[in-house]
This record gives structure tokens, sequence and C-alpha cells, in this order.
């Protein structure tokens, strides 16, 4: 199955030089990180809505059985018999359908950093939009791309309004 990590197009940079997809930092308190992939064509859960954009996220493919990568509702089992872990799966589950408008069923996770040599493929940036963010580095593509919308359009599109996100908001606007 091919299955797709997305994430913002400011972190192509740092996760090409680095050569791995690490695990996510998250908040949760009793399941551990995973390396996040999905079926679909696009992760409204990984992805703002500002970020959605064509040119404002990369999509990096590969195959699940390469990686090592598990269904999501196959790696929730094994927390049947925890309370607390299997809360905690329902609460993202019920997080992404109904914050976010996304299918946890098509999510797929992988316990281990995904060595770069094993993406097959990209979407989401032109090879030219590449290029731009290779020369440019991660901070100025953030930059453009928080430029391309108005301080409502960002606040709006956050869904953790933190004191860094306004602050970067005032420092773009």
């Amino acid at each position: 199955m091919i299955i797709t990590h997305f994430t913002k197009a400011h972190y192509y940079e740092p996760i090409i030089q680095s050569g791995v997809l690490t695990k996510q930092v998250n908040q949760n308190m009793f399941i551990p990180r995973f390396v996040w992939l999905t079926e679909d064509k696009i992760s409204k859960t990984g992805l703002p809505k500002i970020f959605q954009k064509e040119g404002n996220y990369v999509g990096f493919q590969f195959n699940s059985d390469d990686i090592g990568a598990v269904k999501w509702n196959v790696q929730k089992r094994k927390y049947q018999f925890n309370k607390n872990k299997r809360t905690e799966c329902a609460l993202l589950d019920q997080s992404a359908i109904e914050v976010f408008g996304d299918n946890p069923i098509d999510f797929w996770v992988c316990e281990n950093e995904i060595d770069m040599k094993h993406c097959i493929g990209t979407v989401g940036l032109s090879d030219e939009r590449k290029k731009e963010i290779l020369r440019d580095g991660a901070e100025l593509t953030m930059k453009k791309i928080m430029q391309q919308f108005s301080v409502k359009e960002l606040l709006d599109s956050a869904t953790v309004v933190t004191k860094e996100t306004i602050n970067k908001v005032r420092e773009v606007a």
C-alpha cells in the first residue's frame, strides 16, 4: 500500500538534510510517539488549513511494507486492555474526525524513524518549489507562506493559538 507522510513545506529541507523522518512530538501521555502516515490524498489533521494549499505542504510517499508501517486500527488493538491508552486513542480519533474532518481509518503509524532512502515520491511541491525551499531555507519559506494570508486567516487556521503563534503572525504582518 502506498502511504504518505504530510508535513509543512518548510520542513522539506531539514528532512532531506537529515535523511530520516523522525517520530512526531505529541502531547500523548500514554501511547508512544510515532511517525504518522495516511492513505488519503491530504492529511487534514497534520496540516492546518493554510498549509493545505499546493506548494505549502509536502507529502513523502512510501510503500507500507518497506517501512514496517502498521494500520492505526491494528496498532490501537494493542491498547485494548489499558484504559488510559484506549481512552487516549479514542480522543485522538475523535479529534481527527470532529475538529479536522479527517478519517482515522486511513491512518498508518511507524514505531521507528523512517529512512528517506525508502521514499518513492513526493506530492504537493513542484521541483521548482523544492529548489526554492532548499535555497531559501526553512525560516524564509515559513515567512513567505505566512505572508500569503491575513492575520485573521492565520489565527483562524491555527489549531492551537499560543503566544508563539501570535508572535509569529505579528512578525509577518
